[in-house]
Protein backbone atom coordinates (compact mmCIF):
# COMPACT_ATOMS: atom_id res chain seq x y z
CA UNK A 1 0.00 0.00 0.00
CA UNK A 2 1.01 3.46 -0.63
CA UNK A 3 -0.70 6.44 1.09
CA UNK A 4 0.02 10.10 1.18
CA UNK A 5 -1.76 12.68 3.12
CA UNK A 6 -3.23 13.19 6.44
CA UNK A 7 -5.66 10.06 7.60
CA UNK A 8 -4.71 8.63 4.25
CA UNK A 9 -5.74 4.59 4.12
CA UNK A 10 -6.16 5.18 8.40
CA UNK A 11 -8.35 1.79 9.01
CA UNK A 12 -6.48 -0.01 6.31
CA UNK A 13 -6.07 -3.85 8.13
CA UNK A 14 -5.28 -6.76 5.79
CA UNK A 15 -5.87 -4.46 2.20
CA UNK A 16 -2.63 -4.76 -0.19
CA UNK A 17 -2.23 -2.73 -3.18
CA UNK A 18 -4.42 0.55 -2.87
CA UNK A 19 -2.56 4.01 -3.85
CA UNK A 20 -4.41 7.14 -1.87
CA UNK A 21 -3.12 10.37 -2.16
CA UNK A 22 -4.83 13.08 -0.56
CA UNK A 23 -6.62 13.52 2.68
CA UNK A 24 -9.02 10.90 3.68
CA UNK A 25 -8.38 8.93 0.86
CA UNK A 26 -9.42 5.67 1.58
CA UNK A 27 -10.11 6.53 5.41
CA UNK A 28 -12.12 3.40 5.97
CA UNK A 29 -11.19 1.07 3.70
CA UNK A 30 -9.90 -2.13 5.76
CA UNK A 31 -9.67 -5.43 3.22
CA UNK A 32 -10.36 -3.65 -0.21
CA UNK A 33 -7.92 -4.47 -2.87
CA UNK A 34 -6.55 -2.99 -5.77
CA UNK A 35 -7.90 0.44 -5.40
CA UNK A 36 -6.66 3.98 -6.29
CA UNK A 37 -7.87 7.21 -4.59
CA UNK A 38 -6.55 10.58 -5.73
CA UNK A 39 -8.02 13.92 -4.21
CA UNK A 40 -9.51 14.95 -0.82
CA UNK A 41 -11.36 12.26 0.58
CA UNK A 42 -11.62 10.35 -2.67
CA UNK A 43 -13.34 6.76 -2.38
CA UNK A 44 -13.56 8.43 1.44
CA UNK A 45 -16.28 5.56 3.07
CA UNK A 46 -14.98 2.21 0.92
CA UNK A 47 -14.63 -0.38 3.59
CA UNK A 48 -13.98 -4.04 1.23
CA UNK A 49 -14.46 -2.81 -2.41
CA UNK A 50 -11.83 -3.87 -4.70
CA UNK A 51 -10.34 -2.59 -8.35
CA UNK A 52 -11.53 1.17 -8.30
CA UNK A 53 -10.07 4.04 -9.21
CA UNK A 54 -11.44 7.46 -8.12
CA UNK A 55 -9.68 10.77 -9.54
CA UNK A 56 -10.91 13.96 -7.90
CA UNK A 57 -11.90 15.84 -5.06
CA UNK A 58 -14.60 13.62 -3.01
CA UNK A 59 -14.36 10.97 -6.13
CA UNK A 60 -16.57 7.74 -5.16
CA UNK A 61 -16.97 9.29 -1.73
CA UNK A 62 -19.89 7.63 -0.58
CA UNK A 63 -18.25 4.27 -1.98
CA UNK A 64 -18.34 0.98 0.35
CA UNK A 65 -18.61 -1.72 -1.54
CA UNK A 66 -19.14 -1.38 -5.40
CA UNK A 67 -16.48 -2.55 -7.30
CA UNK A 68 -14.79 -2.14 -10.49
CA UNK A 69 -15.61 1.78 -11.05
CA UNK A 70 -13.83 4.43 -12.84
CA UNK A 71 -14.83 7.61 -11.62
CA UNK A 72 -12.59 11.26 -12.50
CA UNK A 73 -13.81 14.60 -11.99
CA UNK A 74 -14.88 16.56 -8.81
CA UNK A 75 -17.48 14.55 -6.96
CA UNK A 76 -17.78 12.56 -9.79
CA UNK A 77 -20.22 9.13 -8.60
CA UNK A 78 -20.38 10.54 -5.26
CA UNK A 79 -23.33 8.98 -4.24
CA UNK A 80 -22.49 5.57 -5.29
CA UNK A 81 -22.13 3.08 -2.47
CA UNK A 82 -23.11 -0.18 -3.91
CA UNK A 83 -22.77 0.09 -7.97
CA UNK A 84 -20.34 -2.05 -10.24
CA UNK A 85 -18.85 -1.29 -13.55
CA UNK A 86 -19.55 2.49 -13.78
CA UNK A 87 -17.54 4.95 -15.62
CA UNK A 88 -17.68 8.70 -15.70
CA UNK A 89 -15.41 11.14 -16.41
CA UNK A 90 -15.44 15.07 -16.82
CA UNK A 91 -16.40 18.17 -14.57
CA UNK A 92 -19.37 17.39 -12.42
CA UNK A 93 -19.95 19.66 -9.88
CA UNK A 94 -23.31 18.07 -8.18
CA UNK A 95 -23.80 14.84 -6.20
CA UNK A 96 -26.29 13.82 -8.35
CA UNK A 97 -24.69 11.61 -10.17
CA UNK A 98 -26.56 8.58 -11.88
CA UNK A 99 -29.47 9.28 -9.02
CA UNK A 100 -30.14 12.93 -7.10
CA UNK A 101 -29.75 11.50 -3.34
CA UNK A 102 -31.01 7.98 -2.96
CA UNK A 103 -28.78 4.96 -2.67
CA UNK A 104 -27.15 4.06 -6.13
CA UNK A 105 -26.61 0.32 -7.13
CA UNK A 106 -26.77 0.98 -11.18
CA UNK A 107 -23.73 -1.44 -12.65
CA UNK A 108 -22.27 -0.82 -16.35
CA UNK A 109 -23.22 2.75 -17.07
CA UNK A 110 -20.78 5.29 -18.95
CA UNK A 111 -21.24 9.24 -19.06
CA UNK A 112 -18.92 11.94 -19.35
CA UNK A 113 -19.07 15.44 -19.96
CA UNK A 114 -20.24 18.96 -17.76
CA UNK A 115 -22.78 18.50 -15.57
CA UNK A 116 -23.66 20.91 -12.77
CA UNK A 117 -26.69 21.94 -10.48
CA UNK A 118 -29.55 19.44 -10.59
CA UNK A 119 -28.35 17.59 -13.07
CA UNK A 120 -29.46 13.94 -13.71
CA UNK A 121 -28.65 11.27 -15.61
CA UNK A 122 -30.19 8.31 -14.43
CA UNK A 123 -33.41 8.34 -12.10
CA UNK A 124 -33.85 4.75 -11.18
CA UNK A 125 -31.39 3.69 -8.47
CA UNK A 126 -31.06 0.35 -10.07
CA UNK A 127 -30.57 1.06 -13.48
CA UNK A 128 -27.91 -0.24 -15.72
CA UNK A 129 -26.33 -0.37 -18.94
CA UNK A 130 -26.68 3.19 -19.99
CA UNK A 131 -24.25 5.55 -21.53
CA UNK A 132 -25.00 9.16 -21.58
CA UNK A 133 -22.03 11.37 -23.65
Amino acid sequence: NIAVGESALYSNTTASNNTAVGYQSLYYNTTGTLNVAVGHTALVSNTTASNNTAVGHASLNANTTGFANTSIGYTSLYNNITGTGNVVGGNLKTTSVLVATSTVSAAGNITGGNLSGTSIVWTNGTTADNATP
